[in-house]
Parts: structure tokens; sequence; C-alpha cells
């Protein structure tokens, strides 16, 4: 495929992230919630598609304009990347709103002086799913880009305790 064509698409899918950022925030002004995560998830396909293409557009690219490719679509991504924690931090406090029932998982300190009262309820309380996965989005160029932490396996401590 000709360089030219993978930036025109490039460009095709960059317009609609945009158009729908704009999107995003009109639903979180309504209060759709529905509609908030359909558009994060389709966003955040398009980034991946972006990722894809930001390669292929970059082992096409001439070394005289190979610096100023990495620099433009650095800054682009570091931007939406910006854009996609505050969208996924809006989501997760929505979520826990959601479900008041569940807590935030002890602090180290919390932890070590309650591990005697958890042992005694025949709980793990060094079992992986205790502890929060941090997943990493990297950017065409491999820096790590993407802030969102999960919880492994869903597990609820505050359903445990």
């Amino acid at each position: 495929m000709n360089l030219q064509r993978i930036q025109i698409q490039r460009e095709g899918h960059r317009r609609f992230i945009e158009k729908y950022l704009e999107k995003i925030e009109q639903s979180k002004e309504n209060d759709s919630l529905t509609d908030f995560h359909a558009i994060l998830n389709a966003i955040e396909a398009k980034v991946t598609i972006l990722e894809t293409l930001n390669e292929k557009i970059l082992s096409q690219t001439e070394i005289e304009g190979l610096e100023e490719e990495i620099f433009q679509t650095d800054t682009y991504s570091a931007e939406l990347d910006i854009q996609l924690c505050r969208l996924q931090a809006f989501r997760d406090k929505q979520e826990k709103r959601a479900a008041p029932h569940t807590t935030d998982l002890p602090r180290d300190d919390q932890r070590n002086s309650s591990n005697q009262q958890r042992n005694s309820n025949g709980l793990n309380p060094d079992a992986s799913s205790f502890f929060p996965d941090r997943t990493l989005t990297r950017n065409a160029f491999g820096s790590e880009m993407s802030c969102r932490y999960t919880m492994r396996d869903h597990v609820s401590v505050g359903n445990l305790l």
C-alpha cells in the first residue's frame, strides 16, 4: 500500500476520533452513560487502528521526513492519550458510583495490619486477585501512554471482608 493512501486513511480515523470526542462530552453533559460507554469503546478501537497505521507510515517515510513524522505523530498521540485518561477516569468514577457496595483496596500499611483478621477467614491476602493491574497502552513508537487500572478477576475486597 502506498504511503499517501495510508496517510489519508489515518486522517480519516483522526477526524472520526475528533468528532466523537465532541459527542462523548455531550453524552457526559446529558448523563447518558450508555452512549458514553459506546462512544469510548469506538474511540479506543480507532486508537488501535491509528497505532497500526502510524507504524506503517513510519516504516515507509523517507529519512528526511522521519523526524517530523515522529514529532507530529507523538504530539497527536500524547494529546489523545491525555483525553482518553480523563475519559477513562470519568467512566471509572461513574461505575464506582453505580456500585457503592464495593470498596477500594486497602493501602499496604492497612493490608499488613489486617492480615491476621483475613487469615482467620481462610483467605489468602497475597493472592494475585487482591492487587490492581495496570494496563498500559503503547503508542506507535513503543512509549507507554495510557494509564488505566483494573482489578484482576474483578474481585471486590468489600465483598470478601
